[in-house]
């Protein structure tokens, strides 16, 4: 049966009762590490780091359609300050203005204007995700025009799974959810020989809490996976310390064009990193963010 176009504006009244009831951070708060979290075994008193590096991380780019995409200051002066910032892109970027239901896509002008707010050259988008295909092969190679173009950074292509951040320190993504050809997806090698930042398209959606199974994936990590980032389950999920790995499971999203208390929360988390012998995470700082979706899509830092 051929899929039914639906306006921008009138599909997002899909009767899903899933999209109706408001997500709790009661579950973010209790379960997650302090908003401002000091990690004791990064700390060196009487030694001076060689180097340090501080990185952003942010969820679920959805598509958004026509709707001008509108940052917070504070959340602007975060990635500002950031040596970069990580966002997956869960959108194609086309200017087909009409929406099929379940495909995602941001028109290429609204793009350009959202980045119009970011220093791009220190902005990285992950593709490894389940909505990056939607529009096939062309919106593909669409979307990756208007990366460039941008001057931004991409990763979670077959042949670009990894980034190097710095000197002994890369950013890997991955993601459960897709297994095309131009997409990395092999979650199964998360181990890593170098210190390394994991990004991961993984869980369940919907869901406020980690899997037993992403749990037992971190626990397998070695000494030189510093953290793994999570998103695609579209509600933030705690973020904690296991088996001292640093583990946001979900970040929910960052945008979203459903006028949704369910879906229009995320998490925005920076971490320091510092080089000694090798790399430690030293401090990693988070917070709660609010998307309004009406008209425009506003972004906004909750403290």
């Amino acid at each position: 049966m051929k899929a039914r176009k639906l306006d921008i504006f009138t599909r997002l009244s899909a009767p899903f009762s899933y999209f109706r009831a408001p997500t709790s951070f009661n579950n973010i708060n209790h379960d997650s590490i302090p908003n401002d979290y000091i990690n004791l075994d990064g700390f060196r008193i009487t030694e001076e780091a060689k180097q340090s590096l501080k990185v952003t991380f942010l969820g679920d780019m959805m598509g958004v359609g026509i709707r001008d995409i509108k940052l917070c200051d504070n959340l602007i002066k975060r990635i500002h300050a950031s040596d970069y910032t990580i966002i997956n892109l869960s959108s194609v970027l086309t200017n087909d203005y009409s929406m099929v239901l379940d495909k995602q896509h941001t028109h290429p002008q609204i793009f350009l204007k959202f980045c119009d707010q970011l220093p791009m050259e220190k902005v990285v988008f992950s593709l490894a995700n389940s909505h990056i295909m939607d529009y096939g092969k062309n919106g593909l190679q669409n979307t990756l025009i208007q990366l460039r173009r941008v001057g931004a950074k991409i990763i979670g292509l077959k042949d670009q799974s990894t980034i190097e951040l710095a000197k002994g320190l890369k950013l890997k993504a991955s993601t459960s959810w897709y297994t095309d050809k131009n997409i990395t997806s092999n979650l199964d090698e998360l181990s890593a020989e170098t210190s390394t930042l994991h990004y991961i398209h993984w869980g369940e959606e919907y869901k406020t809490e980690p899997s037993n199974e992403q749990i037992e994936h971190i626990k397998k990590l070695s000494e030189n996976d510093l953290l793994v980032c999570g998103h695609h389950s579209h509600c933030p999920q705690p973020i904690k310390i296991i088996d001292d790995k640093l583990a946001a499971f979900s970040l929910g999203n960052f945008t979203s064009f459903h006028d949704s208390s369910r879906i229009n929360s995320g998490l925005v988390m920076t971490t320091d990193l510092v080089l000694y012998d090798k790399w430690h995470i030293e401090k990693v700082n988070w917070t709660q963010l609010d998307i309004k979706a009406t008209q425009n899509v506003q972004v906004s830092e909750i403290h």
